[in-house]
């Protein structure tokens, strides 16, 4: 894509954006902006697949910037992990492992203690990207006669 087609885009976006967020649940049941403002944001996180994680990105439009974040981090809980904290919950006489049908961090934390999460529970920038916009323009207000 050019840039001169993903500054339109950017544009479009933040235009798509602000009248998202100026609607009010009375005048319609659902906002009419939100499968727009999806489709573009979609679109626009499609732009960089190969930005390295822990970078974001600024993309400017005319009247709009973009900017892209990095990666959020997420805890990866393996089932050989949960499996650990199983066994480690079992060896607790006042703790019932099948209580906790799935098995969280916290709930690792508290049983195991925080030195098992920081063995066995791998954090990695995996999360989702988010994208924030910002007006560098003002938009014309019409004259009404």
């Amino acid at each position: 894509m050019s840039i001169a087609a993903k500054r339109a885009v950017v544009d479009e976006f933040g235009e798509v954006e602000r009248q998202f967020q100026l609607w009010r649940p009375p005048a319609q049941p659902v906002n009419p902006h939100a499968k727009r403002y999806a489709e573009l944001e979609a679109e626009i996180l499609t732009w960089s697949p190969d930005l390295p994680a822990a970078e974001g990105e600024v993309i400017r439009g005319k009247r709009y910037q973009v900017s892209i974040s990095a990666r959020g981090w997420q805890s990866v809980v393996t089932a050989a992990v949960r499996r650990a904290a199983f066994g480690v919950m079992e060896a607790v006489k006042d703790c019932d492992p099948f209580a906790f049908f799935n098995v969280s961090i916290s709930d690792m934390k508290a049983q195991c203690g925080s030195d098992f999460v920081k063995v066995h529970v791998k954090k990695a920038q995996t999360g989702p990207r988010t994208i924030s916009v910002v007006a560098i323009a003002s938009v014309p207000l019409k004259k009404t006669a």
